[in-house]
């Protein structure tokens, strides 16, 4: 995934009722299998002062266009007992295309003053998931407001408790992943970037705390010497984006290449590696072996 074009950082609350970040409580990651759970079909609100409401485990989202004139703001209610809570929004152009993408999501009090700014998308990608942690220390109704950062963007939203499994790396719209094993290659196809055709490939492994090496031989599908781009990250716990580790990243004019590159974990984990080809048609083979 390419850098953010910008960042802010979130503002420090003023509700007494919440406070970002873990508590005593132990966050925990559980991951359930990616389009597990169906989002329902809330529509949401429009109205600061009519929001939809929604539950915690439940998927809910919209369409949010910055250019309509009654769609621009979406508002949700949600009540919460004291506890943590995972929140977690995905993002995507309408289009597919890679772009600029980025949603927000704020935390408005019961008169529809913002509070604190709970996460800030800003990414260049086709989507993209954003994830932080809400301890909440009363019972209270969270009331969340999202808005665009850039054009018309795609969401889902939700609140997850704490240990609860959360599908992962996201709710719907699934990749095929495939494992790949320690010192056994994988080859892959990797279509033209241009022609959008099948031009992202995902492995999946799980490995303890420790180093480990990524080697990838690339060859252009067309036997002809041009641009050959194409990057390898590596993801854990729900995918989301603070969550993703550039490993290898090739940008050669040749016809075959080879790249290394490292990953070192600090916890026995699950991980996903996405590769995203830039440009044409590429074979890749893929190794993963203990540094």
């Amino acid at each position: 995934m390419d850098e953010p074009t910008m960042m802010d950082e979130p503002a420090t609350p003023d509700d007494p009722t919440m406070m970002p970040g873990p508590a005593a409580e132990t966050p925990q990651y559980d991951v359930a299998p990616c389009g597990s759970i169906p989002p329902v079909t809330t529509p949401p609100g429009t109205n600061l002062d009519n929001p939809a409401t929604f539950a915690v485990g439940e998927i809910v989202g919209g369409r949010i266009d910055p250019d309509s004139t009654s769609n621009f703001r979406h508002y949700w209610d949600i009540e919460l007992e004291p506890g943590l809570y995972h929140l977690l929004l995905e993002e995507s152009t309408p289009d597919g295309r890679r772009t600029n993408v980025g949603l927000q999501v704020a935390q408005l009090d019961d008169t529809g003053v913002e509070q604190q700014r709970l996460l800030r998308g800003n990414e260049i990608d086709h989507r993209n998931r954003e994830h932080t942690l809400v301890d909440i220390q009363a019972a209270t109704t969270l009331r969340l407001e999202v808005s665009t950062v850039f054009g018309m963007e795609d969401y889902r939203l939700a609140v997850f408790e704490n240990a609860a499994p959360v599908p992962s790396p996201f709710f719907e719209d699934c990749p095929i992943f495939m494992p790949i094993g320690f010192g056994t290659p994988v080859n892959l196809t990797l279509g033209d970037k241009a022609a959008e055709d099948d031009d992202e490939a995902w492995l999946t492994f799980a490995a303890p705390a420790g180093d480990y090496r990524f080697t990838v031989d690339a060859e252009q599908s067309s036997g002809v010497s041009t641009n050959l781009q194409y990057e390898l990250g590596v993801m854990d716990r729900f995918g989301q984006e603070d969550r993703y580790v550039r490993v290898v990243r090739a940008n050669e004019i040749d016809v075959i290449d080879r790249q290394v590159g490292s990953l070192n974990t600090g916890e026995a984990a699950s991980y996903w590696v996405r590769i995203e080809n830039s440009h044409d048609a590429l074979n890749l083979t893929v190794t993963l072996e203990q540094d």
